[in-house]
């Protein structure tokens, strides 16, 4: 990797796009031996943040590229943690926990005597005792804005009391909501959730942790932690591979029902069709006009299939890739199959419904249901 830079092994050398460097993997699945792609280490990551300006000042309605980096451009995130409580009247409660600034390297906008945090390319907890790996920790206090707690560790059993718990299956949710407080630059971000065993093992900078999960298998996981989008679910893809999203839980209560999902500004780079499918009932993706191989696939929705109306008879939506600055109107209506009469059949147990679509290296940006 020393001898590959922006620009000309992948991304781009100005820092209003990323930089993903080629690491010349995927030859190692176009052809002998053929990995699977989950495999290989594809692309070495150098900046996924992308600097824009705004054209338009203060009205903001249109995006530009500076003459060159900006910090004072990057976009200032706001990362709060909050769960749901039952008082003992039974109404419920929003109780917020702990909250986090995301740094834009900007020493006025962060604030003096408060940055660097070290937080860029790497996994980090703000507030906790130890907030990267200790395998690779660069040494710096991430602080946090305590409100009941203090960072971004939660404790289950002392730091959300009675949290509202699902009946019928156990489950309990903490809420993470992500707001941009100031700039214009498109701020990449991941989220992960799970014990927090990994910070003895596995590596905070996320080069360093793709190379040990590939090479210890298994090494990393999440104890059955599931991360759900609620509402605007925005999404960038840098990567010319079909992109997979689990969207929402579906229960065979809703057998018959209508969910609705559109989506927002998806980019040049973005191919149709897009594919909705259960992933608890047989789908097999193949390189076909409808995505899908249909011989092995006993359920399925295509959208925006080249020459078809829509499974639901609409001809007239935009297609991926093709709807700029625009909502996907109207919405995908995705009706849940099944009979109601056959419910306790296991079939109809669903589990996640998920898209799946074609994404080049622009960002796609999916929201709703």
């Amino acid at each position: 990797m020393a001898t590959k830079t922006c620009g000309t092994d992948g991304g781009s050398s100005s820092r209003v796009q990323p930089c993903l460097l080629r690491t010349d993997e995927l030859n190692l699945v176009n052809g002998a031996p053929n990995l699977d792609l989950d495999q290989v280490n594809p692309y070495w990551f150098v900046r996924i943040d992308e600097n824009r300006i705004s054209n338009n000042p203060p009205t903001n309605t249109s995006c530009g590229t500076p003459g060159s980096y900006l910090t004072s451009a990057n976009t200032r995130t706001r990362y709060s943690l909050s769960y749901f409580a039952q008082n003992a009247d039974g109404t419920i409660a929003k109780i917020p926990l702990v909250s986090y600034f995301g740094q834009t390297g900007d020493a006025a906008t962060d604030g003096l005597g408060s940055w660097n945090h070290m937080t860029d390319m790497r996994w980090v907890s703000p507030g906790a005792p130890v907030p990267f790996s200790t395998v690779d920790d660069p040494g710096v206090n991430v602080p946090a804005n305590e409100q009941t707690i203090d960072s971004f560790e939660i404790d289950l059993r002392t730091d959300v009391p009675n949290i509202v718990t699902d009946l019928s299956n156990g489950a309990r949710y903490i809420y993470l909501d992500v707001q941009a407080v100031s700039g214009t630059s498109e701020n990449g971000f991941e989220i992960w959730a799970g014990p927090p065993s990994y910070v003895t093992t596995v590596p905070s900078e996320v080069n360093a942790r793709n190379l040990y999960v590939l090479n210890h298998p298994g090494s990393h996981s999440s104890d059955g932690v599931t991360i759900y989008g609620l509402g605007n679910l925005p999404m960038n893809s840098n990567f010319d591979n079909p992109v997979d999203i689990p969207l929402i839980y579906v229960s065979p209560d809703m057998i018959g029902q209508t969910i609705n999902i559109s989506m927002f500004d998806s980019d040049s780079g973005a191919q149709p069709p897009v594919i909705f499918y259960f992933d608890s009932i047989a789908f097999t993706p193949a390189n076909t006009s409808l995505g899908y191989d249909p011989n092995q696939t006993d359920w399925a929705m295509a959208f925006g299939v080249s020459g078809q109306p829509d499974p639901d008879g609409i001809t007239t939506r935009c297609r991926a890739g093709s709807c700029p600055t625009q909502w996907v109107d109207p919405p995908y209506a995705i009706k849940v199959p099944g009979d109601s009469r056959f419910r306790i059949m296991d079939k109809l147990n669903y589990g996640r419904l998920h898209l799946a679509l074609v994404a080049a290296r622009y960002p796609l940006r999916v929201a709703g249901f």
